[in-house]
């Protein structure tokens, strides 16, 4: 019986490990290259920068783009403890953003997948692309040659998604803007999890029988 408890146990942790990741320890060391640029939401002109976050997260140094519009990041920023990573099929659990979904938060992943860490203008470009297709009243509106750049990642992307496990998004509120990031290593898939918890199940059902 007590085998029997521990693997329950071990399959329910598993199952709740599939949307969160656990708490991090994360820190925005600086900007990879950002541009001033200009746009509207609602009809409201806002001028901003908009590039690439260079950030270390458990030690492990990666990069990251903004999904929220609506708080301020400051960087370098302190170092933040405690900080939930969320699978992009999880995001539900974030509800800051209500323009934040499951298909939106995976058309990001796609589009950074392709086309992240490139210049000064193709950085910029991947965020305003990443702001469009989450908020439904957004526009940019400085035209040039950031304008075409959009507009061409816009239509490679399409109705594409990214389904692997190497993007999360971090759920910084109330400190700073959520972040689109590359993860250190990929997470376990679902399915591989509710099969390892299965398993530990059956061995425990099995190993009481026999005794």
């Amino acid at each position: 019986m007590k085998r029997m408890l521990i693997a329950v146990t071990v399959f329910l942790f598993l199952v709740g490990f599939m949307g969160t990741t656990g708490a991090s320890t994360i820190k925005i060391d600086g900007l990879n290259a950002w541009t001033v640029v200009q746009y509207t939401y609602g009809g409201i002109g806002h001028t901003s920068y908009a590039g690439e976050f260079l950030l270390t997260i458990d030690g492990y140094h990666t990069s990251g783009y903004c999904m929220d519009l609506f708080d301020t990041t400051w960087v370098p920023s302190p170092t933040y403890y405690n900080i939930d990573l969320v699978t992009l099929d999880a995001v539900s659990v974030i509800d800051t953003n209500d323009f934040m979904n499951e298909t939106v938060a995976a058309q990001a992943a796609w589009l950074m997948n392709e086309f992240g860490g490139r210049s000064a203008i193709e950085n910029a470009a991947l965020q305003l692309a990443i702001w469009d297709i989450m908020y439904p009243l957004f526009e940019y509106t400085g035209g040039g040659i950031l304008d075409g750049i959009i507009s061409t990642y816009l239509t490679e992307l399409g109705n594409k998604t990214y389904s692997g496990y190497e993007y999360m998004i971090v759920d910084f509120d109330p400190y700073a803007q959520d972040l689109l990031v590359k993860v250190p290593a990929p997470v376990p898939e679902p399915a591989t999890l509710i099969l390892l918890g299965s398993g530990l199940i059956g061995l425990a059902g099995f190993r009481r029988k026999k005794s």
